[in-house]
Protein backbone atom coordinates (compact mmCIF):
# COMPACT_ATOMS: atom_id res chain seq x y z
CA UNK A 1 0.00 0.00 0.00
CA UNK A 2 1.34 3.39 -1.01
CA UNK A 3 0.60 6.12 1.53
CA UNK A 4 1.12 9.48 -0.16
CA UNK A 5 2.08 12.53 1.84
CA UNK A 6 -1.15 14.13 2.96
CA UNK A 7 -1.61 17.70 1.75
CA UNK A 8 -1.55 20.46 4.37
CA UNK A 9 -4.71 22.08 3.04
CA UNK A 10 -7.46 19.63 2.28
CA UNK A 11 -11.23 19.33 2.24
CA UNK A 12 -12.52 15.87 3.09
CA UNK A 13 -15.50 16.20 0.75
CA UNK A 14 -13.08 16.91 -2.09
CA UNK A 15 -10.98 13.88 -1.14
CA UNK A 16 -13.83 11.39 -0.65
CA UNK A 17 -16.42 12.74 -3.12
CA UNK A 18 -14.95 15.09 -5.76
CA UNK A 19 -11.81 13.12 -6.59
CA UNK A 20 -13.66 9.76 -6.85
CA UNK A 21 -16.33 11.49 -8.99
CA UNK A 22 -13.61 12.46 -11.45
CA UNK A 23 -12.25 8.89 -11.61
CA UNK A 24 -15.46 6.85 -11.35
CA UNK A 25 -18.18 9.27 -12.52
CA UNK A 26 -20.67 6.66 -13.75
CA UNK A 27 -19.90 3.87 -11.31
CA UNK A 28 -22.45 3.12 -8.59
CA UNK A 29 -21.45 4.76 -5.31
CA UNK A 30 -24.50 4.16 -3.09
CA UNK A 31 -27.31 1.60 -3.15
CA UNK A 32 -30.37 2.38 -1.02
CA UNK A 33 -33.62 0.42 -1.17
CA UNK A 34 -34.51 0.45 -4.91
CA UNK A 35 -32.31 3.45 -5.62
CA UNK A 36 -28.76 3.58 -6.94
CA UNK A 37 -26.59 6.66 -7.06
CA UNK A 38 -23.52 7.21 -9.24
CA UNK A 39 -20.45 9.08 -8.06
CA UNK A 40 -21.39 12.00 -10.33
CA UNK A 41 -24.92 12.13 -8.87
CA UNK A 42 -23.59 11.91 -5.31
CA UNK A 43 -21.29 14.85 -5.97
CA UNK A 44 -24.25 16.89 -7.23
CA UNK A 45 -26.29 16.12 -4.09
CA UNK A 46 -23.35 16.95 -1.82
CA UNK A 47 -22.93 20.30 -3.60
CA UNK A 48 -26.63 21.08 -3.25
CA UNK A 49 -26.49 20.24 0.44
CA UNK A 50 -23.49 22.48 0.99
CA UNK A 51 -25.10 25.33 -0.91
CA UNK A 52 -28.32 24.85 1.05
CA UNK A 53 -26.48 25.25 4.35
CA UNK A 54 -24.51 28.23 3.04
CA UNK A 55 -27.70 30.01 1.89
CA UNK A 56 -29.06 29.61 5.43
CA UNK A 57 -25.99 31.35 6.84
CA UNK A 58 -23.81 28.39 7.78
CA UNK A 59 -20.14 29.38 7.75
CA UNK A 60 -16.78 27.60 8.14
CA UNK A 61 -16.33 26.32 11.68
CA UNK A 62 -20.07 26.18 12.43
CA UNK A 63 -21.22 22.89 13.91
CA UNK A 64 -24.04 21.08 12.09
CA UNK A 65 -25.84 18.29 13.95
CA UNK A 66 -26.87 15.51 11.57
CA UNK A 67 -29.70 13.43 12.98
CA UNK A 68 -30.66 11.26 10.03
CA UNK A 69 -31.07 7.54 9.32
CA UNK A 70 -28.47 5.80 7.19
CA UNK A 71 -29.04 6.78 3.58
CA UNK A 72 -28.27 9.17 0.76
CA UNK A 73 -29.59 12.17 2.72
CA UNK A 74 -27.05 11.50 5.48
CA UNK A 75 -24.20 11.24 2.97
CA UNK A 76 -25.21 14.49 1.26
CA UNK A 77 -25.58 16.35 4.55
CA UNK A 78 -22.32 15.06 6.01
CA UNK A 79 -20.11 15.81 3.01
CA UNK A 80 -22.05 18.97 2.15
CA UNK A 81 -21.27 20.43 5.57
CA UNK A 82 -17.61 19.45 5.21
CA UNK A 83 -17.37 20.99 1.75
CA UNK A 84 -18.27 24.48 3.00
CA UNK A 85 -15.88 24.16 5.95
CA UNK A 86 -18.54 23.44 8.55
CA UNK A 87 -18.15 20.71 11.18
CA UNK A 88 -20.69 17.84 11.04
CA UNK A 89 -21.86 16.30 14.31
CA UNK A 90 -23.58 12.96 13.56
CA UNK A 91 -25.92 11.60 16.26
CA UNK A 92 -28.46 8.78 16.50
CA UNK A 93 -31.75 9.47 14.68
CA UNK A 94 -33.64 7.30 17.17
CA UNK A 95 -32.27 8.83 20.35
CA UNK A 96 -34.54 10.68 22.75
CA UNK A 97 -35.34 14.30 21.98
CA UNK A 98 -33.59 15.23 25.23
CA UNK A 99 -30.40 13.61 23.90
CA UNK A 100 -30.68 15.61 20.67
CA UNK A 101 -31.12 18.86 22.59
CA UNK A 102 -28.20 17.96 24.85
CA UNK A 103 -25.93 17.40 21.82
CA UNK A 104 -27.05 20.68 20.26
CA UNK A 105 -26.23 22.56 23.46
CA UNK A 106 -22.99 20.71 24.18
CA UNK A 107 -21.58 21.12 20.67
CA UNK A 108 -22.74 24.72 20.30
CA UNK A 109 -24.43 23.86 17.01
CA UNK A 110 -26.58 26.51 15.35
CA UNK A 111 -27.74 24.18 12.59
CA UNK A 112 -29.27 20.71 12.52
CA UNK A 113 -30.36 18.52 9.64
CA UNK A 114 -32.88 16.23 11.25
CA UNK A 115 -35.99 14.18 10.84
CA UNK A 116 -39.26 15.43 12.28
CA UNK A 117 -38.66 15.39 16.04
CA UNK A 118 -42.34 14.73 16.70
CA UNK A 119 -42.10 11.38 14.88
CA UNK A 120 -38.96 10.20 16.68
CA UNK A 121 -40.83 7.73 18.87
CA UNK A 122 -42.63 6.17 15.91
CA UNK A 123 -39.58 4.39 14.53
CA UNK A 124 -37.18 5.10 11.68
CA UNK A 125 -37.73 8.64 10.32
CA UNK A 126 -39.04 9.07 6.80
CA UNK A 127 -37.01 10.99 4.24
CA UNK A 128 -39.97 13.35 3.72
CA UNK A 129 -39.65 14.46 7.36
CA UNK A 130 -36.18 15.93 6.91
CA UNK A 131 -35.73 19.60 7.72
CA UNK A 132 -32.96 22.09 8.45
CA UNK A 133 -33.23 23.74 11.84
CA UNK A 134 -31.48 27.09 12.21
CA UNK A 135 -30.98 28.80 15.57
CA UNK A 136 -30.37 32.55 15.70
CA UNK A 137 -28.25 32.98 18.81
CA UNK A 138 -28.95 36.69 19.19
CA UNK A 139 -32.75 36.47 19.07
CA UNK A 140 -33.24 32.82 20.06
CA UNK A 141 -35.42 32.36 16.97
CA UNK A 142 -35.65 28.85 15.50
CA UNK A 143 -36.35 28.48 11.79
CA UNK A 144 -37.37 25.22 10.13
CA UNK A 145 -36.71 24.80 6.41
CA UNK A 146 -37.84 21.64 4.56
CA UNK A 147 -34.79 19.82 3.16
CA UNK A 148 -36.48 19.31 -0.22
CA UNK A 149 -37.13 23.07 -0.48
CA UNK A 150 -33.54 23.92 0.44
CA UNK A 151 -32.29 21.46 -2.17
CA UNK A 152 -34.53 22.72 -4.95
CA UNK A 153 -33.25 26.27 -4.47
CA UNK A 154 -29.55 25.31 -4.44
CA UNK A 155 -26.96 24.90 -7.19
CA UNK A 156 -25.32 21.53 -7.97
CA UNK A 157 -21.94 23.31 -8.36
CA UNK A 158 -19.76 24.09 -5.36
CA UNK A 159 -16.05 24.71 -4.83
CA UNK A 160 -14.62 23.17 -1.64
CA UNK A 161 -13.36 25.40 1.17
CA UNK A 162 -9.73 24.45 1.89
CA UNK A 163 -9.01 23.49 5.48
CA UNK A 164 -5.84 22.83 7.43
CA UNK A 165 -5.51 19.07 7.68
CA UNK A 166 -4.79 19.37 11.41
CA UNK A 167 -7.83 21.54 12.17
CA UNK A 168 -11.19 20.19 13.49
CA UNK A 169 -13.27 18.38 10.88
CA UNK A 170 -16.05 16.64 12.83
CA UNK A 171 -17.38 15.78 16.28
CA UNK A 172 -18.16 12.16 17.12
CA UNK A 173 -19.92 11.42 20.39
CA UNK A 174 -18.73 8.42 22.37
CA UNK A 175 -21.34 5.70 22.84
CA UNK A 176 -21.82 6.48 26.52
CA UNK A 177 -21.77 2.79 27.46
CA UNK A 178 -19.45 3.54 30.42
CA UNK A 179 -20.47 7.13 31.18
CA UNK A 180 -22.02 10.31 29.74
CA UNK A 181 -21.27 10.71 26.01
CA UNK A 182 -18.42 13.10 25.16
CA UNK A 183 -17.69 14.73 21.82
CA UNK A 184 -14.37 13.56 20.39
CA UNK A 185 -13.03 16.24 18.05
CA UNK A 186 -11.22 14.83 15.01
CA UNK A 187 -9.01 16.55 12.45
CA UNK A 188 -9.27 16.27 8.66
CA UNK A 189 -6.09 14.20 8.56
CA UNK A 190 -7.59 11.78 11.10
CA UNK A 191 -10.05 10.38 8.56
CA UNK A 192 -7.40 10.30 5.87
CA UNK A 193 -5.05 8.25 8.01
CA UNK A 194 -7.89 5.93 9.09
CA UNK A 195 -8.59 5.25 5.43
CA UNK A 196 -4.98 4.33 4.71
CA UNK A 197 -4.47 2.47 8.01
CA UNK A 198 -7.56 0.27 7.83
CA UNK A 199 -9.59 0.75 4.64
CA UNK A 200 -6.56 0.25 2.43
CA UNK A 201 -3.94 -1.17 4.80
CA UNK A 202 -6.04 -3.97 6.33
CA UNK A 203 -9.29 -4.43 4.40
CA UNK A 204 -7.65 -3.66 1.03
CA UNK A 205 -10.90 -2.26 -0.37
CA UNK A 206 -10.96 -1.91 -4.14
CA UNK A 207 -13.26 -0.85 -6.98
CA UNK A 208 -14.97 -4.24 -7.09
CA UNK A 209 -15.88 -4.24 -3.42
CA UNK A 210 -19.40 -3.63 -2.20
CA UNK A 211 -19.73 -2.94 1.53
CA UNK A 212 -22.72 -3.55 3.75
CA UNK A 213 -22.17 -1.99 7.15
CA UNK A 214 -24.79 -2.80 9.77
CA UNK A 215 -22.97 -0.43 12.11
CA UNK A 216 -24.74 2.91 11.76
CA UNK A 217 -23.22 5.98 10.12
CA UNK A 218 -23.30 8.12 13.27
CA UNK A 219 -20.84 5.66 14.83
CA UNK A 220 -17.13 5.96 13.91
CA UNK A 221 -16.75 2.44 12.45
CA UNK A 222 -20.01 2.74 10.52
CA UNK A 223 -19.07 6.13 9.11
CA UNK A 224 -15.83 4.68 7.77
CA UNK A 225 -17.14 1.36 6.45
CA UNK A 226 -20.47 2.72 5.28
CA UNK A 227 -19.13 5.85 3.57
CA UNK A 228 -15.59 7.04 3.20
CA UNK A 229 -13.69 3.72 2.94
CA UNK A 230 -15.64 2.44 -0.09
CA UNK A 231 -15.99 5.89 -1.69
CA UNK A 232 -12.24 6.50 -1.64
CA UNK A 233 -11.65 3.13 -3.32
CA UNK A 234 -14.25 3.59 -6.05
CA UNK A 235 -16.35 0.76 -4.63
CA UNK A 236 -19.99 0.90 -3.58
CA UNK A 237 -21.86 0.87 -0.29
CA UNK A 238 -25.31 -0.40 0.69
CA UNK A 239 -27.14 1.94 3.06
CA UNK A 240 -30.11 0.70 5.06
CA UNK A 241 -32.23 2.56 7.62
CA UNK A 242 -34.35 -0.41 8.70
CA UNK A 243 -33.70 -2.38 11.93
CA UNK A 244 -30.99 -5.01 11.61
CA UNK A 245 -33.20 -8.04 12.24
CA UNK A 246 -32.10 -11.32 10.57
CA UNK A 247 -34.77 -11.28 7.88
CA UNK A 248 -33.90 -7.73 6.76
CA UNK A 249 -30.16 -8.38 6.77
CA UNK A 250 -30.57 -11.63 4.85
CA UNK A 251 -32.60 -9.80 2.23
CA UNK A 252 -29.84 -7.19 1.85
CA UNK A 253 -27.12 -9.83 1.51
CA UNK A 254 -29.11 -11.88 -1.00
CA UNK A 255 -30.12 -8.84 -3.07
CA UNK A 256 -26.94 -6.74 -3.12
CA UNK A 257 -24.25 -9.44 -2.87
CA UNK A 258 -21.79 -7.49 -0.69
CA UNK A 259 -18.13 -8.49 -0.61
CA UNK A 260 -17.58 -7.14 2.93
CA UNK A 261 -20.07 -7.24 5.80
CA UNK A 262 -19.54 -5.15 8.96
CA UNK A 263 -21.53 -5.96 12.10
CA UNK A 264 -21.21 -6.28 15.88
CA UNK A 265 -21.01 -9.86 17.26
CA UNK A 266 -24.54 -9.83 18.70
CA UNK A 267 -26.03 -9.19 15.24
CA UNK A 268 -23.79 -11.85 13.70
CA UNK A 269 -24.90 -14.34 16.36
CA UNK A 270 -28.58 -13.71 15.62
CA UNK A 271 -27.94 -13.95 11.89
CA UNK A 272 -26.00 -17.21 12.12
CA UNK A 273 -28.63 -18.78 14.38
CA UNK A 274 -31.44 -17.82 12.00
CA UNK A 275 -29.46 -19.15 9.02
CA UNK A 276 -28.97 -22.50 10.80
CA UNK A 277 -32.64 -22.90 11.63
CA UNK A 278 -34.95 -21.22 9.16
CA UNK A 279 -33.47 -18.40 7.09
CA UNK A 280 -31.86 -18.78 3.66
CA UNK A 281 -28.74 -16.64 3.20
CA UNK A 282 -26.30 -16.83 0.31
CA UNK A 283 -22.94 -15.95 1.87
CA UNK A 284 -20.88 -16.74 -1.22
CA UNK A 285 -20.21 -13.11 -2.27
CA UNK A 286 -18.41 -12.23 0.98
CA UNK A 287 -14.63 -11.90 1.14
CA UNK A 288 -14.82 -11.54 4.93
CA UNK A 289 -16.84 -10.10 7.80
CA UNK A 290 -15.41 -7.32 9.98
CA UNK A 291 -16.53 -6.95 13.58
CA UNK A 292 -15.75 -5.05 16.75
CA UNK A 293 -17.41 -3.11 19.55
CA UNK A 294 -17.58 -6.13 21.86
CA UNK A 295 -15.72 -9.44 22.18
CA UNK A 296 -16.46 -12.06 19.53
CA UNK A 297 -17.42 -15.45 21.07
CA UNK A 298 -14.91 -18.10 19.88
CA UNK A 299 -17.71 -20.51 19.02
CA UNK A 300 -19.28 -17.97 16.66
CA UNK A 301 -15.93 -17.47 14.90
CA UNK A 302 -15.63 -21.23 14.31
CA UNK A 303 -19.23 -21.66 13.15
CA UNK A 304 -18.78 -18.97 10.50
CA UNK A 305 -15.37 -20.20 9.38
CA UNK A 306 -16.08 -23.93 9.33
CA UNK A 307 -19.82 -24.09 8.78
CA UNK A 308 -20.39 -21.11 6.49
CA UNK A 309 -16.93 -20.67 5.02
CA UNK A 310 -16.58 -16.96 5.83
CA UNK A 311 -13.80 -15.53 7.96
CA UNK A 312 -14.63 -13.01 10.70
CA UNK A 313 -11.96 -10.38 11.31
CA UNK A 314 -12.19 -9.03 14.84
CA UNK A 315 -10.62 -5.67 15.61
CA UNK A 316 -10.39 -3.11 18.38
CA UNK A 317 -10.98 0.58 17.96
CA UNK A 318 -12.70 3.51 19.66
CA UNK A 319 -14.41 6.78 18.91
CA UNK A 320 -11.32 8.52 20.27
CA UNK A 321 -9.12 6.81 17.65
CA UNK A 322 -11.89 7.06 14.99
CA UNK A 323 -11.28 3.51 13.75
CA UNK A 324 -9.47 0.25 14.48
CA UNK A 325 -6.02 0.37 16.01
CA UNK A 326 -5.81 -3.43 16.10
CA UNK A 327 -7.22 -5.86 13.57
CA UNK A 328 -6.98 -9.36 12.21
CA UNK A 329 -6.09 -9.52 8.51
CA UNK A 330 -7.90 -11.35 5.70
CA UNK A 331 -6.60 -14.91 5.61
CA UNK A 332 -5.00 -14.53 9.04
CA UNK A 333 -7.99 -14.28 11.36
CA UNK A 334 -7.32 -15.77 14.78
CA UNK A 335 -10.18 -16.60 17.14
CA UNK A 336 -10.29 -14.81 20.47
CA UNK A 337 -7.88 -12.03 19.46
CA UNK A 338 -8.12 -8.43 18.29
CA UNK A 339 -5.34 -9.08 15.79
CA UNK A 340 -2.18 -7.00 15.44
CA UNK A 341 -1.43 -3.29 15.07
CA UNK A 342 -2.84 -1.73 11.93
CA UNK A 343 -0.36 0.17 9.72
CA UNK A 344 0.58 3.60 11.04
CA UNK A 345 -0.25 2.79 14.68
CA UNK A 346 2.11 2.16 17.59
CA UNK A 347 0.99 0.07 20.58
CA UNK A 348 2.49 -0.36 24.05
CA UNK A 349 1.25 -2.36 27.02
CA UNK A 350 2.37 -0.89 30.34
CA UNK A 351 2.17 -1.84 34.00
CA UNK A 352 0.98 0.36 36.89
CA UNK A 353 4.33 2.17 36.91
CA UNK A 354 4.30 2.90 33.18
CA UNK A 355 6.92 0.29 32.30
CA UNK A 356 6.39 -2.04 29.29
CA UNK A 357 5.16 -5.54 30.15
CA UNK A 358 6.41 -8.79 28.66
CA UNK A 359 4.42 -10.85 26.17
CA UNK A 360 1.80 -12.91 27.99
CA UNK A 361 1.48 -10.37 30.83
CA UNK A 362 -1.57 -8.15 31.14
CA UNK A 363 -0.95 -4.43 30.80
CA UNK A 364 -2.80 -1.19 30.09
CA UNK A 365 -3.09 -0.28 26.41
CA UNK A 366 -1.32 2.88 25.20
CA UNK A 367 -1.73 4.04 21.59
CA UNK A 368 0.14 6.49 19.39
CA UNK A 369 -1.69 7.17 16.14
CA UNK A 370 -2.29 10.05 13.71
CA UNK A 371 -6.01 9.18 13.96
CA UNK A 372 -6.23 10.20 17.63
CA UNK A 373 -8.74 12.83 18.69
CA UNK A 374 -7.63 16.43 19.10
CA UNK A 375 -9.61 16.79 22.33
CA UNK A 376 -12.89 16.10 24.07
CA UNK A 377 -14.95 19.18 23.27
CA UNK A 378 -14.99 21.60 26.22
CA UNK A 379 -13.62 18.94 28.57
CA UNK A 380 -9.94 19.76 29.19
CA UNK A 381 -9.74 17.63 32.35
CA UNK A 382 -11.12 14.58 30.53
CA UNK A 383 -8.72 15.18 27.64
CA UNK A 384 -5.75 15.46 30.01
CA UNK A 385 -6.80 12.25 31.78
CA UNK A 386 -6.38 10.08 28.66
CA UNK A 387 -3.19 11.73 27.37
CA UNK A 388 0.35 10.67 28.24
CA UNK A 389 2.53 12.82 26.00
CA UNK A 390 1.94 11.63 22.45
CA UNK A 391 0.15 8.54 23.72
CA UNK A 392 -3.55 7.93 24.43
CA UNK A 393 -4.88 5.44 26.99
CA UNK A 394 -8.54 4.63 27.58
CA UNK A 395 -7.96 2.05 30.30
CA UNK A 396 -8.17 -1.11 28.17
CA UNK A 397 -6.38 -4.14 29.61
CA UNK A 398 -4.72 -6.54 27.13
CA UNK A 399 -1.91 -8.97 26.68
CA UNK A 400 0.09 -9.86 23.57
CA UNK A 401 0.84 -13.47 22.77
CA UNK A 402 4.22 -14.67 21.37
CA UNK A 403 2.89 -14.41 17.79
CA UNK A 404 2.10 -10.72 18.24
CA UNK A 405 -1.70 -11.06 18.52
CA UNK A 406 -3.44 -8.93 21.14
CA UNK A 407 -6.09 -10.29 23.52
CA UNK A 408 -8.66 -7.99 25.12
CA UNK A 409 -9.12 -8.56 28.85
CA UNK A 410 -11.42 -5.73 29.97
CA UNK A 411 -11.11 -2.17 31.20
CA UNK A 412 -9.40 -0.75 34.26
CA UNK A 413 -12.74 -0.15 35.97
CA UNK A 414 -13.75 -3.77 35.39
CA UNK A 415 -10.55 -5.43 36.58
CA UNK A 416 -9.85 -7.03 39.94
CA UNK A 417 -6.45 -7.95 41.21
CA UNK A 418 -6.50 -10.87 43.65
CA UNK A 419 -3.42 -12.51 45.13
CA UNK A 420 -1.32 -10.37 42.83
CA UNK A 421 -3.04 -11.65 39.67
CA UNK A 422 -5.51 -9.89 37.40
CA UNK A 423 -8.95 -11.44 37.02
CA UNK A 424 -9.80 -11.19 33.32
CA UNK A 425 -13.54 -10.65 32.67
CA UNK A 426 -13.21 -11.89 29.08
CA UNK A 427 -11.83 -15.24 30.22
CA UNK A 428 -14.72 -15.71 32.65
CA UNK A 429 -17.22 -14.67 29.96
CA UNK A 430 -15.79 -17.29 27.59
CA UNK A 431 -16.31 -19.99 30.22
CA UNK A 432 -19.91 -18.91 30.90
CA UNK A 433 -20.68 -18.92 27.18
CA UNK A 434 -19.85 -22.63 27.07
CA UNK A 435 -23.00 -23.28 29.11
CA UNK A 436 -25.60 -24.71 26.69
CA UNK A 437 -28.38 -22.43 27.95
CA UNK A 438 -26.46 -19.13 27.83
CA UNK A 439 -26.72 -16.87 24.78
CA UNK A 440 -24.67 -13.88 25.98
CA UNK A 441 -22.67 -12.88 29.05
CA UNK A 442 -21.02 -9.76 30.44
CA UNK A 443 -18.71 -10.00 33.44
CA UNK A 444 -17.82 -6.77 35.20
CA UNK A 445 -16.75 -5.43 38.60
CA UNK A 446 -19.25 -3.89 41.02
CA UNK A 447 -18.81 -2.62 44.56
CA UNK A 448 -20.70 -4.51 47.26
CA UNK A 449 -22.25 -2.88 50.33
CA UNK A 450 -18.86 -2.66 51.98
CA UNK A 451 -17.30 -0.90 48.99
CA UNK A 452 -15.30 -3.98 47.92
CA UNK A 453 -15.12 -4.71 44.20
CA UNK A 454 -16.45 -8.12 43.22
CA UNK A 455 -17.20 -9.90 39.96
CA UNK A 456 -20.79 -9.79 38.71
CA UNK A 457 -22.00 -11.75 35.67
CA UNK A 458 -25.00 -10.56 33.63
CA UNK A 459 -26.53 -13.41 31.64
CA UNK A 460 -28.98 -13.58 28.73
CA UNK A 461 -30.34 -17.14 28.27
CA UNK A 462 -30.97 -18.76 24.90
CA UNK A 463 -34.55 -18.29 23.76
CA UNK A 464 -37.02 -19.42 26.41
CA UNK A 465 -34.56 -21.62 28.27
CA UNK A 466 -34.25 -21.25 32.01
CA UNK A 467 -30.93 -20.91 33.77
CA UNK A 468 -30.35 -20.31 37.48
CA UNK A 469 -27.60 -18.55 39.39
CA UNK A 470 -26.86 -21.74 41.32
CA UNK A 471 -26.44 -23.77 38.16
CA UNK A 472 -24.13 -21.14 36.66
CA UNK A 473 -22.05 -20.93 39.83
CA UNK A 474 -21.50 -24.70 39.79
CA UNK A 475 -20.73 -24.68 36.06
CA UNK A 476 -18.10 -21.93 36.31
CA UNK A 477 -16.60 -23.26 39.58
CA UNK A 478 -15.75 -26.53 37.85
CA UNK A 479 -13.73 -24.73 35.18
CA UNK A 480 -11.82 -21.82 36.76
CA UNK A 481 -9.96 -20.92 39.94
CA UNK A 482 -12.20 -19.96 42.88
CA UNK A 483 -11.23 -16.28 42.77
CA UNK A 484 -12.50 -16.09 39.16
CA UNK A 485 -16.06 -17.23 39.98
CA UNK A 486 -18.52 -14.28 39.94
CA UNK A 487 -20.02 -13.45 43.31
CA UNK A 488 -23.45 -12.89 41.75
CA UNK A 489 -25.13 -13.99 38.51
CA UNK A 490 -27.88 -11.67 37.26
CA UNK A 491 -30.15 -13.33 34.68
CA UNK A 492 -31.87 -10.92 32.26
CA UNK A 493 -34.23 -11.60 29.38
CA UNK A 494 -31.85 -9.56 27.20
CA UNK A 495 -28.94 -7.23 27.78
CA UNK A 496 -29.51 -3.47 27.29
CA UNK A 497 -27.76 -1.98 24.28
CA UNK A 498 -26.71 1.43 23.00
CA UNK A 499 -27.87 2.64 19.55
CA UNK A 500 -24.56 1.34 18.16
CA UNK A 501 -25.36 -2.21 19.31
CA UNK A 502 -22.88 -2.38 22.19
CA UNK A 503 -24.00 -3.51 25.65
CA UNK A 504 -24.99 -0.40 27.60
CA UNK A 505 -23.25 -0.99 30.91
CA UNK A 506 -24.90 2.08 32.44
CA UNK A 507 -28.28 0.33 32.16
CA UNK A 508 -27.18 -2.96 33.70
CA UNK A 509 -29.15 -3.26 36.97
CA UNK A 510 -27.41 -3.06 40.31
CA UNK A 511 -26.95 -6.50 41.85
CA UNK A 512 -28.78 -7.30 45.07
CA UNK A 513 -25.95 -7.91 47.49
CA UNK A 514 -26.62 -9.96 50.62
CA UNK A 515 -26.24 -8.21 53.93
CA UNK A 516 -22.66 -8.44 55.26
CA UNK A 517 -22.23 -10.97 58.04
CA UNK A 518 -21.23 -9.72 61.48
Amino acid sequence: MNRPDLPRNINLASWFVDQPAEKYADRIAILEEDRSLTYRALQSLVNRAGNSLRRLGCAPGDRVVIRLPDGVAFAAAFFGALKIGAIPVPISPLGKISEYISCMNDSGARYAITSDLDSASAGAPRRSDVQVITLDEETGTITRTPWTQAFSESSPALDPVPADGRSPALFLYTSGSTGKPKAAVHAHHSLMHANYNVGQGVFQIGQEDRMLSLTRLFFSLGLACGLYFPLFAGGSTVLNSEPNDPRTVASLINKYRPTILVAVPSILAALEKAARNWLEIDWSSLRFIATGGEPLPPGLFERFKSGIGVEILEGLGSTEMINNILSNRPGEGRSGTCGREVPGVEIELRDENGAPVEDGKIGTLYVKSPTALLEYWNKPAETARIRAGEWITLGDKMYRDPDGFFHFCGRNDDMLKIAGEWVVPGVVEAVILKHPDVDYAIVTAREDKQGIKRLVAYIAPKGSREVTAGDLTRFVSERVQPYMVPSIFVVLAELPRTPTGKVDRQLLPRPEWPEPSN
